[in-house]
């Protein structure tokens, strides 16, 4: 369970890092 958990918060991240610039999300 804990490993899917974690492979789709990385591919949400992935999503979101497709999706913003990093550099806007460092900024926070």
């Amino acid at each position: 369970m804990e490993f899917w958990g974690s492979l789709h918060l990385m591919i949400a991240w992935e999503y979101v890092h497709h999706s913003f610039p990093f550099s806007s999300v460092l900024s926070f």
